[in-house]
């Protein structure tokens, strides 16, 4: 999707289009779980909640594209379970390597009760000879060759990036890099030295030190997950949805749904880091949660007053105005998430870009810089770029720097303190 942005002309275009294609997506999966109106309103309240001062629309960050893999998956299974066809099984397959390409991990979580119902389906399909070649002709080949097709060009990917076909670049560089536990039963592994201020910061320090499987930050874990997630995709006035949950048990139609969302939040509880958008393939069951406890609040009548349908109203509302305050102050996440700090950067690449000739920016930071506020990061095609940026190592890692790019002018750049000055011209203007 970063992709499809870049051809558009910019990146943040394919996040934006993820995250319309993701709203759009949850009505389609639930059209299959619940009356339309209502999958509707989960896709509204998800555009409201997601799509306009959150992280997941205003970063790189965001778990759209894992959530349209998790909708794809629940609809097209809904649907199939009524009438197989060659549609839902190419939906079924797509989701399912959609899944395995954003956030491989979760969607193991997500998709072992999928699996689990399927085979269930299957097997009541065999008995019946009507059906049973429909549901194989229809779903389960045009599936699996969408995933054996998948499958060969993630090995191949991988193999080209890592050298083994089985070893992801993301598992390569958490075994060269990362210092810290991943999972709440490990400990953080022997520091390494780094050469770069930076990296020590943020592999020995930041990330090492958050948790060392002690109680204290065992807990603090958990709160923390619970923290971010509940201001990623919950509001303060969702609390008067609780009266409404509690009927939550006779939802039989919704069993699946809910089974994929708490195997997700099980894999999620295993984890250290608490990124909301690692709930990514079952978000369209938690909004399907929430419309749901709505449908169940307003049936609550009290002293023949419908005081549920009232609560409905003014929790919709809340959302609203807890998004406009949001949008009116200029957040950009309720959490502050989403590239806060990088304004100054955005401003001086405007200014680069227009003036003559080619950059390069030495990033120099401050002993007291966020490691959340990264300057260095370049295009994909690093020598075309116009402006590139790079950290200042002085001493002879710059001096091979300066006579690789011995046409541009070179400026020094001090993110905490604001100053920018040219470092050196280029060689042919001396």
């Amino acid at each position: 999707m970063l992709a499809v942005g870049q051809l558009l002309g910019n990146p943040w275009t394919g996040v934006l289009l993820s995250a319309a294609a993701m709203a759009a997506a949850f009505v389609w999966m639930l059209q299959a779980w619940m009356p339309a109106r209502w999958a509707f309103l989960a896709g509204v309240l998800a555009a409201l909640r997601l799509c306009v001062a959150s992280y997941w629309i205003n970063s790189y960050w965001g778990g759209a594209v894992a959530a349209i893999g998790g909708a794809l998956v629940l609809g097209a299974f809904g649907r199939m379970k009524r009438r197989p066809s060659l549609g839902m099984g190419i939906a079924l397959g797509l989701g399912v390597a959609i899944l395995f390409n954003s956030r491989p991990y979760e969607s193991v979580f997500f998709c072992i009760p999928v699996a689990i119902a399927a085979f269930f389906w299957l097997w009541g399909e065999f008995k019946k000879v009507e059906t049973r070649r429909a549901a194989l002709r229809l779903v389960v080949l045009p599936a699996s060759i969408i995933l054996l097709v998948t499958a060969c060009l993630m090995a191949r990917y991988n193999w080209r990036v890592t050298g083994h076909a089985a070893l992801p670049p993301y598992s390569y560089d958490a075994r060269l890099h990362d210092r810290a536990a991943l999972f709440v039963w490990q400990t953080p592994k022997p520091a390494i030295h780094y050469d770069n201020a930076e990296m020590e910061n943020f592999y020995n320090q930041y990330e090492r030190l958050a948790y060392d499987r002690t109680w204290p930050t065992f807990k603090a874990v958990f709160q923390d997950k619970w923290e971010h997630c509940s201001l990623a995709f919950l509001w303060p006035a969702c609390w008067l949805l609780v009266p409404g949950a509690c009927f939550h048990f006779r939802d039989s139609r919704l069993r699946l749904p809910l089974l994929t969302l708490l195997a997700v939040l099980f894999g999620y509880c295993l984890v250290v880091w608490p990124g909301p958008h690692y709930l990514g393939p079952a978000v369209g069951v938690l909004f399907a949660v929430l419309v749901q406890s709505i449908r169940h609040l307003r049936s609550i009548i009290i002293f023949r007053r419908p005081i549920g349908a009232a609560l409905s109203r003014a929790i919709l509302l809340a959302l609203v105005v807890d998004v406009s305050l949001l949008v009116s102050q200029r957040l950009g996440d309720s959490q502050g998430w989403g590239g806060w700090g990088l304004s100054d950067r955005a401003d001086l690449l405007h200014e680069l870009e227009s003036k003559p000739g080619k950059h390069v920016v030495l990033v120099r930071y401050g002993p007291d810089h966020s490691v959340h506020e990264e300057w260095v990061f370049n295009a994909a095609d690093i020598d075309a770029s116009k402006v590139i940026w790079a950290r200042d190592l002085p001493g002879d890692l710059n001096d091979q720097l300066f006579r690789y790019y011995p046409d541009r002018t070179i400026w020094l750049a001090t993110p905490d303190t604001g100053d920018v000055s040219v470092f050196r011209a280029p060689l042919d203007s001396q």
